[in-house]
């Protein structure tokens, strides 16, 4: 069966590599236009010849970004302050960080353009004793979920169920926040590991609404571990809000990077990783009956080796009979604009062509449903290969089914950049 499978998505990777080579939209065909890869020197990864066509802005890497970025610096800063002797951070303040309250900042504080950051932490309210509470109080302190990613055991001394976060974490920063959650790095206390950790801004309305947050941990908590997926290690409710255990990406978003290029374009062979290694988490999710529907660069996350991995599962669903809210409308599926729409795994395909699309120009796709056919009709991306384009042409289909799956997308990118 696995063999069938495997010769299937063959098939269908070489149709589809077929269909962009010979597409009649395309100015050049066949080989001329795969691309190929760029000579880069080995130390910086940047190509040995740099500029764009005329006219066109001159590429730039996701790692030079990440050079240029002052959060991998001031998160190491961090580190380093809490790596110190315990006499000595005795010495430059009276009180260890706590929890932060309801203290604003930018989205992104190490990402900013400025590079920013204060170094004080707000205090958590001052806690109350601690006695166990009534079963299915909201107001309890407790672990509602764990996930298949095993930790070190992190429980709590007093009461095994009673996890919160000043017990076992150092706040770092607020490395992101919206309209309904921040997150924070934190740092372990036992090892000094960096986790991110995401806290609802706002206290439980009633259980449906602590529910809607307990639904994104639940969704990936049979999953194992994926090189391209944020892991979820643990939810828990504290002080009446939701509060979920991350894995920690040191590079921030792919929206950082986008938004921090100022005119320059990204290049090329890091929007095919980007495509290629964001088909390969969406292939796992949806071979495990997840849906993401919101795939978008604020949700793809990079780690400190530049990996990109897929976070927010916080609209996410375990199958087409769930309820289901839309994700960011410049990325959504035209399909799903239909009230009788159920979303199916094509929505994400369509969602990776958006942002795929927005990479390779620097622009979202246009809001308009007429500005938008007009585009996805005939893909047009100046400065890049005609393959890029061609590809972009088929995860922008109108109909759900004349889009690749992501496990054909990624046979797909195989043949026609890898191996090109």
């Amino acid at each position: 069966m696995e063999e069938e499978a495997k010769g299937r998505r063959g098939e269908v990777a070489n149709h589809y590599v077929q269909v962009v080579r010979d597409n009649p939209l395309l100015e050049e065909v066949g080989a001329g236009c795969v691309p190929k890869r760029k000579a880069t020197d080995e130390r910086t990864r940047q190509p040995t010849q740099q500029g764009g066509e005329k006219g066109q802005p001159s590429p730039c890497s996701v790692m030079d970004v990440l050079r240029m970025s002052p959060g991998i610096q001031i998160n190491r800063a961090n580190r380093k302050s809490w790596e110190r002797s315990p006499s000595a951070a005795d010495e430059d303040m009276e009180e260890e960080p706590t929890t932060p309250t309801e203290e604003t900042t930018s989205w992104n504080a190490y990402a900013t353009p400025s590079g920013s950051q204060t170094n004080e932490c707000p205090q958590t309210p001052q806690r109350s004793r601690r006695t166990p509470m009534r079963t299915g109080s909201l107001s309890d302190t407790k672990i509602l979920a764990t996930t298949a990613v095993k930790l070190a055991r992190q429980d709590s001394s007093v009461f095994p169920e009673a996890f919160r976060f000043d017990d076992h974490f150092h706040y770092v920063g607020i490395v992101g926040k919206s309209q309904t959650s921040e997150v924070y790095a934190a740092m372990h206390k036992e090892d000094g590991t960096l986790y991110a950790v995401k806290k609802s801004l706002h206290e439980f309305k009633g259980y449906a609404d602590r529910k809607r947050w307990l639904r994104e941990v639940e969704c990936v908590e049979r999953l194992p571990a994926h090189p391209h997926i944020v892991t979820y290690y643990r939810g828990w409710q504290q002080d009446m809000r939701f509060y979920i255990q991350m894995e920690y990406c040191q590079g921030g978003s792919l929206r950082n990077v986008l938004d921090h290029l100022q005119g320059s374009m990204l290049l090329e062979e890091d929007i095919w990783t980007v495509g290629y290694q964001v088909a390969s988490g969406l292939a796992f999710i949806h071979d495990n009956g997840v849906l993401h529907l919101d795939i978008k660069p604020d949700n793809i996350f990079i780690s400190a080796e530049g990996t990109y991995k897929i976070g927010d599962f916080g609209i996410a669903i375990n199958n087409a009979s769930e309820d289901w809210e839309e994700g960011d409308g410049a990325y959504l599926a035209p399909e799903l604009l239909n009230d009788s729409a159920e979303p199916t795994t094509a929505a994400d395909m369509y969602s990776l062509g958006a942002m795929l699309y927005e990479c390779a120009t620097g622009d979202p796709l246009p809001r308009s449903c007429l500005e938008r056919e007009k585009v996805t009709t005939k893909v047009q991306l100046p400065g890049r290969s005609e393959a890029l384009s061609g590809l972009l042409q088929y995860l922008l289909a109108s109909a759900p089914q004349d889009r690749p799956t992501a496990s054909e997308l990624i046979e797909v990118i195989n043949q026609l950049y890898h191996q090109g």
